[in-house]
């Protein structure tokens, strides 16, 4: 299935690589997901097979695609996990011996049911008991995230009060809004994983129940001072070469323009838009649950106007080189 589907909307940063194997100590959920799980361990020595059908010493094609599955299915690694989220096609996993939280991001995994039928990850329900087929490298991050698995097999339909102790993480990652004013996130992945940052409306004007909100910016905000100066709560994506970012709001949005201004500054604490710059239209594809989806590249501050049918709002988000 599509690597969408599993884009993990809490994890902030993503690092290095190590063993899903490795025992975890449980810790006490932070407010940024931004801690370290996982302790690397070295993987196994590789081995050489000898072919003695072979006249001239090499190894015939057929025995080394042979000896490839086999070494493929050797290095599989099998994982008991309990669902206990599946919304908006993110699925959060615990591990059930590690107690370790995480997100299969893998390109393309195979859901199937206890049958063997190919499913959705809409159809996992909270409780649901999975065995998770991947290479056993997770990326550090909290929730942890996981992009070699290749499947996802219900092994026990469990029931949903399995799930209710994990309440608290759960909340944690996919916080819930009472408001009526939409919450906008900005993802993209990159080589260190995905990553989804929340966007802080700098200016916005809203009718109706959306205006009681109280929690609206003023509608001539700016997210930068007369000197330049990026404002604190704007945030920042830090990568290494052009690629492609969407934008999704909680409701979806009528219609999404994008533009962005050449910093002037791009060091972390003090970044700075160069106030002579004109700032240029983005192109985006918008999708039909309102997202958009376009090209960012280190060096600008982006700035997304997004309208709704209560209202508008305006926010902003620097891209610098890693």
């Amino acid at each position: 299935m599509a690597m969408g589907d599993f884009s993990s909307p809490a994890a902030s940063a993503a690092g290095s690589r190590v063993r899903l194997t490795t025992a975890v100590a449980s810790a006490a959920l932070p407010a940024v997901f931004a801690m370290a799980l996982f302790a690397g361990c070295s993987a196994a020595p590789s081995t050489e097979t000898e072919h003695p059908n072979a006249t001239d010493g090499s190894t015939p094609a057929a025995s080394q695609a042979g000896d490839a599955a086999s070494a493929d299915a050797e290095d599989a690694v099998e994982t008991e996990a309990l669902v206990v989220a599946a919304r908006d096609g993110q699925v959060l996993l615990v591990d059930r011996q590690t107690e370790t939280p995480f997100f299969p991001t893998g390109d393309a995994v195979s859901i199937v049911n206890s049958e063997g039928n190919e499913i959705t990850s809409a159809s996992l329900k909270p409780g649901n008991v999975v065995k998770v087929v991947g290479d056993g490298i997770m990326l550090e991050s909290y929730p942890g995230q996981y992009p070699g698995v290749t499947k996802i097999e219900v092994v026990d339909l469990g029931s949903p009060s399995d799930a209710e102790e994990y309440e608290t993480l759960v909340s944690a990652v996919f916080p819930e809004s009472d408001s009526m004013q939409p919450t906008g996130s900005v993802q993209y992945k990159d080589s260190l994983g995905n990553v989804s940052m929340t966007l802080e409306p700098y200016a916005s004007e809203w009718v109706g129940e959306a205006a009681a909100d109280g929690d609206a910016a003023s509608p001539d905000g700016t997210f930068y001072e007369e000197d330049g100066t990026v404002v604190s709560s704007v945030v920042d994506a830090r990568i290494e070469e052009p690629l492609e970012a969407t934008v999704t709001y909680d409701e979806p949005a009528k219609r999404i323009q994008v533009q962005r201004i050449a910093l002037a500054n791009s060091e972390p604490g003090s970044y700075a838009v160069d106030t002579d710059a004109q700032p240029q239209d983005v192109s985006a594809e918008e999708g039909e649950d309102g997202a958009a989806t376009f090209t960012i590249e280190p060096g600008y501050a982006y700035t997304v106007h997004a309208v709704f049918g209560l209202g508008e709002e305006s926010s902003a988000f620097v891209v610098a080189e890693r």
